[in-house]
């Protein structure tokens, strides 16, 4: 059986209008069947450790007021971030790693990492894990 193909995103940015664009990407990729790794740093992992992955703010370069966006998710029925992740974890193989330097820059125990982080490895298992992988994104 041939490998699945890897497929990489590096979540920095913690905005809800980039935090959209990891999920949509994981789960579009998971259906595709490719092995998804989405590595957390910064304010990225501290939305999915802090519960706040669905709150509604955006990058201040997204070009959109924010009460626009708001009624724009509700009247499309545009589905959540958190659900957007669960889906993708059901349909496919999709990991979420934290760094484990985010640990300690960010003041988060281990216990405290939610119910979306997988794992955490520092940047040499991240580094060697995502050799030869056909995607890597960084948003």
């Amino acid at each position: 059986m041939a490998e699945k193909e890897r497929f990489v995103i590096f979540a920095h940015s913690g905005s809800y209008d980039r935090l959209y664009q990891v999920a949509t990407l994981a789960l579009t990729a998971s259906v595709m069947e490719k092995e998804v790794y989405i590595f957390l740093f910064f304010s990225a992992f501290k939305k999915f450790t802090s519960g706040e992955m669905d709150k509604i703010d955006v990058s201040h370069d997204f070009g959109i007021p924010l009460e626009d966006f708001k009624k724009i998710l509700t009247e499309k029925k545009i589905p959540s971030i958190s659900n957007m992740i669960r889906d993708a974890k059901k349909i496919g193989d999709v990991k979420i790693i934290a760094c484990s330097a985010q640990l300690v820059l960010m003041n988060v125990k281990e216990a405290g990492l939610g119910e979306f982080i997988d794992d955490i490895w520092g940047l040499p298992t991240i580094l060697n894990t995502i050799k030869g992988a056909e995607t890597k994104i960084f948003i």
